[in-house]
């Protein structure tokens, strides 16, 4: 009970170091490790463990000591005659730049909108800001910058406080012999590792904000000015002659059919000049016997 006690001791102390050296706000233990916690602290006092070396002015860096990172953020909205080249024109200057493009989101319909997101190496954000303003009328301009210097040391003291911590549990576990202790030791040992993973995680975003600016490029086509989609002039071309050749053929199959049919249609005709000759000639007839 007596070495029961001394690991329960060890790994409370272990947890109150990990949780005052880090920056942010401490967060409620799970109440599975509260029971263990308290059970350890309800008995008779756990043998003396070694102090851990910790000092206010490593976990508290100097203001000297913070590096300035700037994460910096553009908009850039312009007026162009032909959204799909000027999309085109963007696409192949961010390239050029040794950026890409990501999100893209287009409104055909009215006034045409197409809205792209780029990132860029950080040393070439302003020329990339200048080059697409150049490919349109500008219609506006932003830029943004925000500082995480700050946070990225904090993050920097969090995971070194906890892979200390980390340490101190895996020589724990390779002294523990009792099952239940061997058991909460894992336990807690799994808990620093998802946090140091956490912690780390967010360093790899920032660091990838930080090297990578962020550009929205908006390009507005005007509903006046905006092209036919898909018009080329050699289709054009090319549909005129068909359709000279329809109606041609359209014509000479008028003839052939006029043609095959004219003994019908002559027929017809004859019919009815005979009978307006006829009754002219009953008309007149008849105003002669009048007289």
């Amino acid at each position: 009970m007596g070495a029961s006690r001394w690991v329960r001791g060890v790994v409370l102390a272990l947890v109150g170091a990990v949780a005052l050296g880090a920056c942010s706000s401490p967060s409620a233990a799970p109440s599975g490790r509260a029971e263990w916690y308290d059970a350890g602290a309800a008995g008779e006092a756990a043998p003396e463990t070694p102090p851990l070396q910790t000092s206010a002015a490593a976990e508290l860096p100097s203001t000297a000591a913070i590096q300035t990172k700037l994460i910096y953020t553009g908009a850039v909205t312009i007026e162009v005659h032909d959204g799909d080249r000027a999309l085109a024109d963007v696409r192949r200057v961010v390239q050029g730049l040794g950026g890409y493009a990501g999100d893209l989101t287009q409104t055909l319909s009215g006034t045409a909108r197409a809205e792209i997101t780029l990132r860029v190496p950080v040393e070439k954000f302003e020329l990339l800001m200048t080059e697409i303003s150049a490919l349109g009328r500008p219609l506006s301009r932003e830029i943004g910058t925000q500082d995480v210097g700050e946070e990225w040391v904090d993050l920097e003291a969090r995971v070194k406080t906890k892979r200390q911590g980390e340490q101190r549990l895996i020589e724990l576990l390779k002294q523990t012999g009792d099952v239940r202790n061997l058991l909460e030791v894992e336990r807690e040992l799994a808990r620093v590792r998802g946090e140091i993973e956490q912690v780390e995680g967010r360093q790899r975003y920032l660091a990838n904000q930080v090297a990578l600016s962020t550009v929205t490029v908006t390009l507005v086509t005007p509903a006046g000015v905006q092209p036919v989609a898909g018009w080329r002039y050699g289709t054009v071309w090319g549909n005129a002659i068909n359709s000279f050749a329809v109606v041609g053929q359209g014509l000479l199959t008028l003839a052939t059919y006029a043609l095959v049919l004219a003994p019908y249609w002559l027929g017809l005709w004859a019919l009815v000049v005979g009978w307006r000759r006829w009754r002219a000639r009953r008309r007149a007839a008849a105003l002669a016997s009048e007289r």
